[in-house]
């Protein structure tokens, strides 16, 4: 899942030409990058839960279970999740040079 969570920050910030920011311009960047593929990702993983699987996973998170232990738990959950995970933030990515073309026409 790092992996993924990587690879999409970095598409993100050469696909809309940010790699050429100040890097502590580049770290707000990232930073808000990071909250929204968290919205996105939590999104797609609670829309494909059943109530009572919400209802384990929440019991895991308040025991503190390991991270790992949680993303097996998903993934034995939600079928293909980590497809439907790249399908969502395929999505955000597409919305975002979207978004990004619409702010510099309108700065321009």
């Amino acid at each position: 899942m790092n992996d993924l969570y990587q690879s999409f920050v970095d598409k993100i910030i050469s696909g809309l030409g940010f790699e050429n920011l100040p890097e502590e311009k580049k770290k707000e960047v990232v930073e808000v990058l990071k909250q929204r593929m968290d919205q996105k990702i939590l999104l797609t993983i609670m829309s494909n839960l059943k109530d009572e699987d919400v209802k384990e996973l929440d019991k895991l998170v308040e025991k503190g279970m390991p991270t790992e232990e949680i993303v097996n738990f998903m993934s034995s959950k939600i079928e293909n999740l980590d497809d439907k995970i790249t399908e969502a933030l395929g999505n955000l990515y597409e919305q975002m040079v979207v978004d990004t073309k619409a702010i510099a026409r309108s700065l321009s």
